[in-house]
């Protein structure tokens, strides 16, 4: 059986303390522990603020559709190359009705009419966000709001692609594999 980092990893029967309640969370609210928390496992701190990032940007306080968070995922990890958060992102569109094709051919153009006017422009701020973050500016904020996306929206859409790149680069770091 491969390894789910290589790093080491505290597996589900040897935790305790702080680690085994974030543990515990984890497979209440997602039915497993998987490799990217196990990942985490040596610093419980770090897992429980990851957990608490994963809860509000999934959750449902936010305003952005759960399909769009998850292509931004996809797109993400696509683009870091960062099988492990692809597979997972597009693992969740799929479980929503999601074909593989229609995903496949909406990563490959952002800009595809399968999105609506506010989706593919919050596609393509994803995209240049992950890309080029230092060539972001004003007119990309009003790119999004003359698609219909409103301030709260774009907020969230910035914190979740950062929080994306943020998990593709950890994932990548230290070698996590898909579960």
């Amino acid at each position: 059986m491969a390894k789910p980092a290589w790093i080491r990893v505290i597996k589900e029967r040897e935790a305790t303390g702080n680690l085994r309640e974030v543990y515990d969370q984890v497979i209440a609210a997602r039915g497993s522990n998987f490799n990217i928390t196990r990942a985490a496992s040596l610093w419980p701190e770090l897992l429980a603020l990851q957990e608490k990032e994963f809860e509000l940007f999934h959750g449902p306080e936010t305003l952005l559709d759960p399909d769009i968070k998850d292509l931004i995922g996809a797109h993400v990890g696509q683009l870091n190359h960062c099988e492990y958060c692809s597979h997972w992102y597009r693992a969740a569109l799929t479980v929503r009705g999601w074909s593989d094709e229609k995903i496949t051919h909406i990563l490959q153009d952002i800009e595809s009419e399968h999105l609506d006017k506010a989706s593919r422009a919050i596609m393509v701020f994803a995209d240049k966000v992950t890309r080029t973050p230092q060539s972001m500016g004003h007119n990309d904020i009003v790119a999004l709001r003359t698609s219909g996306v409103e301030d709260r929206r774009i907020l969230e859409a910035a914190a979740i692609t950062g929080y994306f790149n943020y998990l593709t680069r950890l994932a990548n770091a230290l070698g996590v594999i898909t579960d």
